[in-house]
């Protein structure tokens, strides 16, 4: 969540009970505390109160039964006659009047005089320049270090990217596998058990990651990066660095059960991430046919590493030799000193922690800047899962559309999203949510969450120019959607150097975040008129992808790639 809103949540946990309202903020002399405690008798006598003595426990085993869904809706639909059959003429009539006069007030839009009893920002209370992350560049051993300034309370940031850009698209799934292994498999010098215990002492956290990186109207190619990031307290960042490269050079990839054990679980975590919210696979999927970026995220993050998870799954016994031999590789080909660009995010630049580079090989560049891959034609493809809910995706990129990049068309978003859309996806059709996007790193996205009809979203998809010809028609501002739009939530150290470090490898400057911010404040209502024939062209050209049940995919008509996923 945003970081004002967690600061907030914590305010209110102690503030609502009495408490002092910093008492969850101010956790300093708590850390204090506990740090004393170390080699007294305190840990010990809680382990043996909250577990060693505690025999109040209970085991709950949860079975899952695959007729649950339709039992549900038997038991749903025999509910719902047995009131209509209860029901006298004259009370039906009742009900339907009811029912009338609820859609009318649902269709019905709020008044000016209602709508001006909201309280609200004006344009005058927004910053018209956006915030900005120091950024220097720093020397270490010949090498480049960004090095992003700003307030982390002790605990900074560090990120190696190592470029992968001449990695096969066919090998990126194994390879954002290979992720969920680091840090989970023994390495040369410590046993899984003693990893672990270095791994909570020296990290705050430590993630790997395969990184495509957004860059403005570029479709045919992307930046890409093996991602190495870590916190540590500022006096723990060598000896946490040294623990990185451990992981990243050292892991031991010959225990296959443990193997096969955390490909299970990350095919299921996968799959159910994809059932509960497929609105983001399914957009990255309908992307990808036009977009390297896309095809890359589909292949290490979306519906394409899922169906690669199971296939691999499938044939694990075959196949897990060639796995090991490909990962045992990895290490010695990419992370390598000639592919590593290196990222610091502290209150001031802490060079001794670097020299811990020296452990990382000197390797040679990488063959190429940027992943190629070509652009394919548009697609329709939906996905089976099972329940009741779907997910329907209808996207292009700016070069299919033939249109460049305005901070205006953040407006935009936001009118078509709050308005157009809320009405007639989430309002009406019942979906649990919908989101448009339109801007040069994301292209044009319209999603819908949780939607009991697909292909009706679709349909609201194609009816979007006509909405915006009513909508400069109308005599509504757009004043309150340029503020909401230009709102720049309060963001944490390691959420600023990100998105720097985002910025930097993408060749996004700050001059460009400024002149877009610009062109949104400065949005004329009149001037959204012209996007109208956009979106025309997007629903002659635009991929689609729907995720969801059986039945909502096959009231989608003819001409659709169908699969289950």
């Amino acid at each position: 969540e945003p970081q004002g809103l967690e600061r907030a949540e914590l305010l209110i946990r102690s503030r609502l009970y009495g408490g002092e309202p910093l008492l969850y903020l101010e956790n300093e002399s708590v850390v204090k505390e506990l740090r004393d405690a170390i080699g007294t008798d305190y840990y010990t006598k809680l382990v043996r109160e909250f577990f060693l003595d505690d025999t109040d426990t209970v085991g709950v085993v949860l079975r899952p039964d695959p007729e649950k869904g339709e039992k549900d809706r038997s038991r749903e639909e025999a509910l719902l006659q047995k009131t209509l059959d209860a029901m006298t003429p004259d009370k039906r009539a009742a009900e339907e009047e009811k029912l009338a006069r609820f859609r009318e007030w649902q269709e019905t839009p709020d008044s000016p005089e209602a709508k001006s009893t909201l309280p609200g920002l004006t344009l005058a209370d927004v910053k018209r320049l956006p915030e900005k992350t120091e950024t220097q560049i720093k020397t270490c051993g010949g090498r480049d270090v960004l090095f992003h300034s700003c307030f982390t309370n002790g605990v900074d940031r560090i990120a190696l990217y190592f470029n992968m850009a001449d990695q096969p698209l066919d090998d990126l799934p194994a390879l954002s596998f290979l992720t969920q292994l680091l840090g989970e498999l023994p390495t040369g010098n410590y046993s899984g058990e003693m990893l672990h215990r270095e791994y909570k002492r020296m990290f705050g956290d430590f993630s790997t990651d395969v990184l495509p990186v957004p860059e403005l109207g570029v479709q045919d190619s992307t930046p890409l990066y093996f991602a190495a990031v870590f916190t540590a307290l500022s006096g723990k960042l060598p000896e946490a660095l040294s623990l990185a490269a451990e992981i990243l050079l050292r892991t031991r990839f010959d225990d296959k059960e443990r193997i096969r054990n955390i490909l299970t679980q990350s095919r299921e975590n996968q799959y159910r991430s994809i059932c509960y919210s497929g609105s983001r696979p399914a957009a990255i999927r309908a992307l990808a046919s036009e977009s390297a970026e896309h095809a890359v995220r589909d292949a290490v993050s979306g519906v394409g590493y899922c169906l690669w998870l199971k296939e691999f799954g499938d044939e694990f016994d075959a196949r897990a030799d060639e796995f090991i031999s490909f990962a045992s590789s990895v290490a010695g080909r990419l992370f390598t000193l000639a592919r590593m660009k290196v990222s610091e995010t502290s209150d001031e630049y802490l060079d001794a922690c670097f020299g811990r580079l020296s452990e990382f090989p000197a390797g040679e560049k990488c063959a190429c800047e940027k992943m190629k891959i070509p652009r394919r034609s548009a697609e329709k493809e939906a996905f089976i899962i099972p329940g009741g809910v779907s997910y329907a995706a209808q996207c292009a990129t700016f070069g299919t559309l033939g249109v460049t990049d305005c901070g205006d068309m953040d407006v935009l978003s936001n009118i078509l999203t709050l308005d157009h859309l809320w009405n007639e996806i989430r309002v009406r059709g019942g979906a649990y949510g919908c989101h448009c996007s339109l801007s040069g790193l994301t292209g044009l996205q319209f999603t819908s969450y949780r939607d009991p009809d697909p292909a009706r979203s679709l349909g609201i998809y194609a009816d979007t120019s006509d909405y915006i010809r009513r909508f400069i028609e109308s005599g509504e501002s757009i004043e309150n959607y340029i503020i909401s739009a230009s709102a720049e939530p309060l963001l944490g150290p390691r959420e600023r150097g990100r998105i720097a470090d985002l910025r930097i490898l993408g060749g996004i400057d700050y001059d460009y975040v400024c002149r877009r911010r610009g062109e949104l404040l400065d949005a004329k209502k009149e001037s959204l008129a012209a996007y109208g024939e956009l979106f025309d062209i997007a629903t002659e050209r635009a991929s689609r992808c729907v995720i969801g049940s059986r039945d909502a995919i096959e009231k989608l008509g003819d001409g659709w790639k169908v699969s289950e996923l």
